[in-house]
């Protein structure tokens, strides 16, 4: 199926100064990303994007369900700057309550 092997790909790389990206490829080319920040305890989540032929797939839930289980791995909290991730921790405030900051 589709969407599970897009959840297995969520990948996150590192950069510098606390940077960090969250993001899906598909056939070699990338289809979502999250940008993040990240210092000390604390993930600030920036910027999500997907491209239109990936919309409407449910990448973006892909993308903030992994970005949430790496925050929840590394005892991390997470400040949803990005308004999609804002909407997701506000629908769900039980969900999120143990690590949304903000």
């Amino acid at each position: 199926m589709e969407e599970k092997s897009a959840m297995n790909a969520v990948q996150l790389k590192m950069g510098d100064r606390g940077a960090a990206k969250f993001f899906i490829e598909e056939n070699g080319v990338q289809i979502a990303f999250l940008d993040a920040r990240i210092n000390g305890n604390v993930l600030t989540a920036v910027h999500t994007e997907v491209t239109a032929a990936a919309k409407g797939r449910g990448v973006a839930a892909m993308l903030v369900a992994r970005m949430v289980e790496y925050a929840r791995e590394k005892g991390m909290k997470i400040v949803p700057m990005c308004p999609y991730v804002r909407k997701v921790f506000d629908g769900h405030p039980e969900e999120y309550r143990d690590v949304c900051e903000g």
